[in-house]
């Protein structure tokens, strides 16, 4: 009875073996099999994109009239097409490639924008986002809105890209809300967008700024105003150097960085005095972008403040200023052991 259990226990043990066995042989040919199978896919996608670009190429360089330009039906792959178009739209911006670009997006992404950007398939979806981000004002406005909002991240930031490139105010301020609910490291690629806009949509930013309540969008609005010049905005930043939450303190002091005015100096200068560390520091920042030649005796002053980053803040605007603040920073030297002789040290040292 023992033999036989024990040879039955060895007949089961041989057959899971020879199971594992064969479902190992199996996984390694699937591997071999899909490898073989996508390096070919790959192979045949690089030779249709050198058709391509040939025939680009062809009407690009050779002045060819555009009626002749035409990607027969075996090479129009909508992502083959999409990722020529976008290496050209990177190395081109003359009228003769953007007319180009314009056929080529009418006769052979267009036809494919309404299901691509309908798909279940994200990736699908984001295509769709980049094919109408080459040209912008030519892309379907229901189709963009309904990329805005969904459901994947690379996908709405493509559209949010796009959106920031056409003439539309109402979603304009969509993108600047849908910014305002993602995450903090999550806004940085809309940020990217939104400071690249022209006049009149930083005028639009400003209607934002004046009319919302929520607090999440009025920060985005005041950091976006900050990185451009303007003498207009001195009157809309005002009411936030009071604001009670801290961030949209800060970025207004950050805007009045970028508002070249007497008036910017004197806030800032007395901002120097604040008992927020953050404040402090996004005040001489801002003093150092005006070049504030009047504020070296405040900036001597902080070199010695109680927080390292302030203090490393002043000894750079100082050593910007030019001369004088240079003057400021060797003087400092001489005071072996305190806070500013080390500050000094640490930013005369850097290049």
């Amino acid at each position: 009875m023992d033999a036989l259990l024990r040879y039955t226990l060895y007949g089961i043990t041989i057959s899971i073996l020879l199971l594992e066995v064969g479902l190992m042989v199996t996984c390694c040919l699937l591997i071999i099999l899909i490898k073989s199978v996508t390096r070919r896919k790959q192979q045949k996608r690089d030779k249709n994109a050198a058709a391509i670009r040939a025939l680009i190429d062809k009407h690009l360089l050779n002045d060819l009239p555009l009626t002749t330009l035409s990607i027969p039906n075996d090479l129009n792959d909508f992502q083959n097409v999409l990722e020529c178009a976008e290496t050209y739209d990177h190395l081109f911006t003359d009228e003769r490639w953007q007319n180009i670009k314009e056929k080529i997006f009418a006769e052979n992404l267009t036809p494919f924008l309404s299901a691509y950007a309908t798909s279940f398939s994200w990736v699908k979806r984001q295509l769709a986002a980049r094919a109408m981000l080459l040209c912008p004002h030519k892309a379907q406005r229901e189709l963009l809105e309904k990329l805005l909002d969904d459901n994947r991240f690379l996908v709405r930031v493509t559209a949010a890209t796009c959106i920031t490139r056409i003439s539309d105010q109402l979603l304009f301020e969509k993108v600047i809300k849908k910014m305002s609910m993602e995450s903090p490291h999550s806004q940085f690629p809309y940020r990217d967008a939104l400071i690249q806009v022209d006049e009149e949509k930083f005028r639009w930013i400003e209607k934002v700024l004046r009319e919302t309540n929520n607090i999440k969008t009025q920060a985005i609005c005041l950091d976006i105003l900050s990185e451009r010049y303007s003498n207009n905005a001195f009157d809309l930043v005002q009411p936030f150097l009071h604001c009670s939450d801290i961030t949209c303190r800060t970025l207004a002091i950050k805007v009045l960085g970028s508002i070249p005015l007497p008036e910017s100096k004197k806030i800032l200068l007395h901002r120097l005095e604040d008992s927020d560390w953050n404040i402090r520091a996004e005040a001489i920042m801002s003093l150092e972008k005006l070049h504030a030649l009047e504020a070296i005796p405040q900036l001597r002053e902080a070199l010695n403040d109680p927080v390292w980053w302030v203090r490393l803040k002043a000894a750079m605007a100082l050593k910007s200023i030019g001369k004088d603040g240079l003057d400021v920073l060797n003087a400092k030297l001489s005071e072996k052991g305190s806070k500013a002789c080390e500050i000094a040290q640490y930013a005369l040292a850097l290049p």
